[in-house]
C-alpha cells in the first residue's frame, strides 16, 4: 500500500513538472534527465519489464531522444522529452504495481476456491469421512459400551 501511494505521488509530481515545463519552457538540465533515468530505474525494480514492457520501452526511447536533443543544443525539446520519459516510466511503475497486485488477488481467489471446495466436501454427508489424526485414538480404541442385549 505504501508503495502504491509513493507511486501515485510520483506520478502527480511528474505531472506537475510537465505542466511547469510547458508553461515556462524551462531548459532541460542534466538534473531533469537524471530524474527520468531514476524513474526508469525505479520502473525496472518494480518489474515493469515483465508487466509494462511497452511503457518502459517508450520511456527509454524518449530518454535517449532527450539526451540527443540536449547534445544537439535543443534544450526545450530535451526538456519535453525528459518529462515524457519520466511520465512513461511512472506509468510503467503504476501498471506493473497493478498487474502484480492483480496476480496476488487471483492467487488468493484460487486458494479461497480450493478451501471452499474442501469445506463443502467435508460437510457433505455422502462423502467418506476424513480419517482421524494419528494422535487421536479414534473410535477403534474406545471401549465398547456395556450392553445388556444378547448378541
Amino acid at each position: 500500500m505504501r508503495r502504491t501511494k509513493a507511486t501515485f505521488s510520483g506520478i502527480v509530481a511528474a505531472l506537475l513538472v510537465a505542466a511547469a515545463g510547458c508553461a515556462g519552457n524551462q531548459p532541460a538540465t542534466s538534473a531533469s534527465i537524471e530524474e527520468a533515468e531514476q524513474r526508469i530505474d525505479e520502473a525496472e525494480r518494480a518489474d515493469a519489464q515483465r508487466y509494462a514492457n511497452r511503457e518502459l520501452n517508450m520511456a527509454r526511447e524518449k530518454l535517449i531522444a532527450a539526451r540527443e536533443a540536449q547534445r544537439d543544443g535543443d534544450e526545450e525539446r530535451a526538456a519535453r522529452l525528459a518529462e515524457r520519459a519520466e511520465l512513461d516510466a511512472a506509468l510503467a511503475i503504476a501498471t506493473a504495481d497493478n498487474e502484480s497486485i492483480q496476480a496476488a488477488v487471483d492467487e488468493l481467489r484460487t486458494t479461497l476456491a480450493t478451501l471452499e471446495s474442501e469445506l463443502e466436501r467435508q460437510q457433505d454427508p455422502g462423502t467418506e469421512p476424513v480419517p482421524p489424526a494419528e494422535s487421536d485414538p479414534g473410535p477403534e480404541a474406545a471401549p465398547e459400551p456395556f450392553s445388556t442385549e444378547p448378541r
